[in-house]
């Protein structure tokens, strides 16, 4: 019976120190309502679709917002392992086959060239995560890439 009892107490010591371990927030990996759309070394950044807002509808011009989450590699051993992204806002000219980056967070995207030519494969430079989140927010809200 104490053979038992120490079996018993050893289990829940290993398990309780196991999930001391875990990160503070599970992985958004496995959540539907998110999907990878770029990875940066030891960073993945997900789209949560259900942050995506159409702000404008009128066909060719689009304009979406949408927030991005990351989500940290776990061999970094940061206390927390996932945090919200940017509010991002994204207007779309479909005929023209240009995307402009309008605002982060509420401040304009102030970078010399704010509009890219998806057609030509450009892209921007920073955030790094924004082409890839213009691009799968279109996806995601249309039901077809935006060329």
């Amino acid at each position: 019976m104490k053979s038992l009892c120490k079996l018993l107490l050893v289990t829940m010591v290993v398990w309780l120190g196991a999930l001391s371990l875990t990160p503070a927030e599970a992985s958004v990996a496995n959540d539907p309502g998110y999907v990878r759309i770029y990875r940066s070394g030891s960073m993945t950044f997900y789209l949560n679709k259900r942050s995506i807002a159409i702000e404008n509808y009128n066909p060719p011009y689009y304009r979406l917002s949408v927030t991005t989450r990351t989500e940290f590699s776990p061999i970094l051993r940061v206390p927390e392992t996932t945090e919200d992204g940017a509010r991002m806002v994204f207007d779309y000219n479909y005929d023209n086959k240009t995307i402009r980056f309008v605002s982060m967070d509420g401040r304009p995207y102030s970078f010399r060239d704010a509009t890219i030519n998806v057609a030509r494969h450009e892209g921007w430079q920073r955030p790094h995560e924004a082409t890839a989140a213009a691009l799968a927010a279109f996806r995601v809200v249309y039901g077809i890439p935006f060329y």
